[in-house]
């Protein structure tokens, strides 16, 4: 797979954020070079794309520019049922959306906290609710007809005992593709120990059973374009 970073071609913005405008014109440029490739712009950062504005102000000048370039979305989801018709304005034609637990339980030992409509809930309070809106966002992404790839991240001793029970639920929600991913422990986890491949491979087989794996992940950066062609996929 070949990634081309937003901040990477240009003097002086890989320190930065791109603004709107500069992101928007970078996709130009590539669309002027790679004028018979099909490629994917996809937006994941900074922090949750569903949680900054300019999210939908690059999304929409991207397809008002380019309609038939194919955007994507990658999210934790607690705002994807508020803000999709707003993707689906502004063409977005995939999403990933990042599910770690199957219940409160499990979620309240990932996340301190949740902020939703300006209000903290923690503790398996805020892992309910969290859990709660992204199935909601992800059962009406899919009735929009939008494809949906749920990356987990397997964290040992926290959910890696409770990914089937994960991929049983994200079936029954009418999910086709599932990409556990290992913790690169950062931050907050930077303490937390990173699973090995023997125990990835494990758990990917397990839920093989279960859900279909996505087994490609080179966890890209979040400001990135992906061009398919290159790997035949």
């Amino acid at each position: 797979r070949t990634c081309a970073n937003l901040g990477q071609h240009h003097p002086g913005w890989t320190e930065r954020v791109l603004t709107v405008d500069e992101a928007v014109a970078h996709v130009g440029r590539l669309v002027e070079v790679h004028r018979h490739e099909a490629f994917v712009v996809g937006v994941a950062g900074p922090g949750d794309p569903l949680a900054n504005e300019e999210t939908f102000e690059a999304l929409n000048q991207v397809h008002r520019a380019w309609p038939n370039l194919t955007t994507c979305i990658s999210s934790n989801g607690l705002l994807l049922a508020d803000t999709l018709p707003r993707l689906l304005d502004a063409g977005i034609r995939a999403l990933t959306v990042t599910v770690n637990a199957p219940d409160p339980e499990v979620g309240s030992q990932i996340y301190l906290w949740v902020r939703y409509d300006g209000v903290i809930h923690q503790g398996e309070e805020g892992a309910a609710l969290l859990i709660e809106r992204q199935f909601l966002g992800i059962r009406a992404a899919l009735d929009a007809g939008l494809a949906v790839k749920v990356n987990t991240v397997l964290i040992p001793g926290v959910n890696d005992a409770h990914v089937e029970r994960l991929a049983g639920r994200l079936r029954e929600a009418g999910v086709t593709l599932m990409n556990i991913m290992p913790l690169i422990p950062s931050g907050a986890m930077r303490n937390w120990r990173a699973p090995t491949c023997d125990e990835l491979s494990e758990a990917r087989t397990r839920c093989e059973t279960i859900l279909p794996q996505f087994r490609l992940c080179k966890q890209c950066r979040a400001d990135i374009v992906w061009f398919p062609d290159a790997v035949g996929v």
